[in-house]
């Protein structure tokens, strides 16, 4: 495996897939114009938003990104959707979201 830090960013690289490891999301954003993003333990933590999570997700979007919510909550969608305005994610801060009780539902 091999090891680099460039401008606080650390890539890993083996054989098979290259990992990038950021302590900010600023400093990878320029690299990437779509984003799958988990849903628990990314964006909340089932009790409040973390911080700058939505302000994060909405200049992406803002700036022409395509960014993905996904959840294996067995919930459908449109309860997703609901929880995520509760923290403060309304649409503007992603393009779709997908769940596995909405997927299991069709």
């Amino acid at each position: 495996m091999n090891n680099t830090a460039s401008s606080s960013v650390t890539t890993t690289l083996d054989a098979h897939s290259a990992t990038w490891w950021a302590p900010s999301l600023h400093l990878v954003a320029e690299r990437f114009d779509s984003w799958i993003v988990d849903q628990w333990g990314v964006l909340h933590n089932g009790v409040v938003a973390y911080p700058g999570a939505a302000d994060a997700l909405r200049q992406l979007v803002q700036r022409g990104d395509a960014v993905i919510v996904l959840s294996n909550s067995g919930k459908r969608s449109a309860i997703n959707v609901e929880r995520l305005a509760r923290y403060g994610f309304d649409s503007s801060c992603y393009t779709a979201l997908s769940t596995s009780g909405e997927i299991a539902h069709d």
